[in-house]
C-alpha cells in the first residue's frame, strides 16, 4: 500500500512539473519577447534583479510588493524583470542595452550573505558590471559566515561609488555599517508596502506556520505536543510548486486570506509574522536560526499589540495581549511612510 502511494505520489509530481514547464514555455515567449522590446526601445528604464521563480511565498510577496514600489516611484518608466535564474550569463546580454541614466534595484529579502551564495554571486556579477548605474537594494538581511565569502563581496561593493545597501533590521545594519564604506539605510520589509485591504473574516482556526529546512531553530514536535488535543491548521508559506511571475498575486492573496482567518497565528517565518501583522492576526513567533526574525521584531514590530515575540517555548501560556500596545493599522501606514521617506532620500542623493 506504502509503494503503491508512494508511486502515486511520484506520478503527481511529474505531471505538475511537465504542466508547469510547458506553461512556462507558452508564457514566457510573448513575456520575453516584450522585454527584448523593452529593452531596446524605452527611454526610461528601471531594472529589477534577482525576481524569484521559486514556491517561497514570503520572496514572491517581496517581488510584488517590489513592484507596487516602483509603479509607485516610477509611473513613466518601464518596470523590466530579470529572474534570478537568468543569472550571469543574462547579465552580459543585457549589458548593452542599459543606459547610465537607468535605474537598477536588486530584489530584497534574506540572501545578502553566504547561505544563499548564488544569489550573493548574482548580486557581485551586476554591482561589478555597471559601475556606472545607480544600484539600489531592496531591504535585505545581511548574515555573512565566511570571512572569504565576505572579502569578496566588500573588495566589490566597495569599488561601486553609487551603490546603496539597504537593510531591514538594525542587527544587519549595525554589522554592515562596520564592514562596508558605502551608503547604508535602515528600513522596514518591502512587504509592509503591500497595500492589503483588511477583510472581515471570522477568526476561528490556530494556525501553524512553521519552517521545515535548515533555518528553523526548534524542534516542531515541541509545538505539536503543546497543542496535542487542539484543533488546528498546519501550514507554511512554501508552495511545492514553481510561482510564474503571472500567478505571482494569486498564491500571496491566497496565503494571506488564509491566514487572516486564524484565531491564533504561531510562526517561525518571517513573513508568517509580517503576514499576521498586516492581517491584525493574534501572532505568537518563535525565533528562526539566525537574527532575521528577532531583530525585525525588535526593530519595527515591538510596538504591535497582535505580534509576540516567544523567546522561551515553555513559557507561551505566560504570553499575554499588551493593551498599550498601539494598534497595528495606524503602525502599518507609518512603516508603509518610512519606506517611502527612506527611499526618496535615496533617489534624491547623487
Amino acid at each position: 500500500m506504502y509503494k503503491s502511494n508512494e508511486k502515486s505520489w511520484y506520478f503527481l509530481e511529474a505531471i505538475k512539473k511537465v504542466i508547469f514547464n510547458v506553461t512556462k514555455i507558452i508564457l514566457d515567449v510573448p513575456m520575453k519577447f516584450s522585454r527584448w522590446l523593452d529593452l531596446r526601445i524605452a527611454k526610461k528604464k528601471v531594472i529589477l534583479i534577482g525576481v524569484p521563480t521559486h514556491g517561497n511565498l514570503g520572496d514572491q510577496a517581496i517581488c510584488l510588493a517590489e513592484m507596487e514600489f516602483l509603479n509607485y516611484f516610477f509611473p513613466e518608466y518601464k518596470i523590466i524583470q530579470i529572474e534570478e535564474e537568468e543569472r550571469k550569463e543574462y547579465i552580459f546580454r543585457i549589458k548593452k542595452y542599459i543606459t547610465t541614466n537607468d535605474l537598477i534595484f536588486l530584489h530584497g529579502g534574506g540572501n545578502f550573505g553566504d547561505y544563499y551564495l548564488e544569489n550573493e554571486e548574482l548580486r557581485r556579477r551586476v554591482i561589478s558590471q555597471f559601475k556606472s548605474n545607480k544600484i539600489i537594494f531592496f531591504p535585505q538581511t545581511f548574515d555573512f559566515f565566511s570571512e572569504t565569502e565576505l572579502e569578496k563581496s566588500k573588495d566589490i561593493y566597495s569599488a561601486h561609488n553609487n551603490l546603496h545597501i539597504v537593510l531591514r533590521e538594525k542587527q544587519s545594519f549595525e554589522k554592515c555599517k562596520r564592514i562596508f564604506e558605502n551608503n547604508l539605510y535602515l528600513c522596514p520589509d518591502i512587504v509592509f508596502f503591500l497595500d492589503y485591504k483588511k477583510q472581515i473574516v471570522e477568526k476561528k482556526k490556530i494556525i501553524l506556520c512553521l519552517r521545515r529546512d535548515f533555518e528553523k531553530d526548534i524542534n516542531n514536535e515541541v509545538i505539536y505536543e503543546k497543542l496535542k488535543g487542539k484543533d488546528y491548521l498546519q501550514t507554511d508559506t512554501v508552495v511545492r510548486v514553481p510561482v510564474l511571475g503571472c500567478l505571482r498575486k494569486y498564491f500571496v492573496s491566497r496565503k494571506i486570506n488564509q491566514i487572516s482567518t486564524a484565531k491564533i497565528l504561531i510562526t517561525d517565518r518571517l513573513h508568517g509574522m509580517i503576514f499576521g501583522f498586516i492581517t491584525n492576526t493574534e501572532t505568537f513567533v518563535i525565533r528562526n536560526f539566525n537574527h532575521k526574525i528577532t531583530s525585525t521584531y525588535e526593530t519595527w514590530l515591538e510596538f504591535a499589540g497582535n505580534i509576540h515575540l516567544v523567546t522561551d517555548t515553555n513559557q507561551r501560556k505566560s504570553l499575554y495581549y499588551i493593551y498599550n500596545k498601539e494598534k497595528s493599522n495606524s503602525l502599518n501606514i507609518k512603516l508603509r511612510e518610512t519606506i517611502i521617506e527612506i527611499y526618496k532620500e535615496i533617489l534624491d542623493c547623487e
